[in-house]
């Protein structure tokens, strides 16, 4: 899936954090319709980026130099709700 794609599914642009380091390349919806899904989606990419794009700096989808790493969904995880226990 395309970041554009994420981004129409989320009905708001999303930001990400930059890659190489523990949580690498994973979204933040910004209040979109994707948040409070229990979900973590970590974007990547085949192509060379700067340090710019290293640690965890956040960076929105609508910057014009993110266009150019044609970024796609690497990773999702579901995270299933905690059920409340009654004793």
């Amino acid at each position: 899936m395309s970041l554009k794609e994420l981004n129409s599914l989320n009905n708001k642009p999303v930001d990400f954090y930059g890659f190489e380091w523990d949580f690498g390349g994973v979204v933040k919806f910004n209040d979109g319709v994707l948040e409070n899904k229990n979900l973590f989606v970590f974007l990547k990419t085949d192509k060379a980026y700067g340090k710019e794009f290293i640690g965890d700096t956040p960076h929105s989808s609508e910057e014009e130099n993110v266009k150019k790493l044609n970024l796609q969904v690497g990773k999702i995880i579901y995270e299933a709700s905690k059920i409340e226990q009654k004793l």
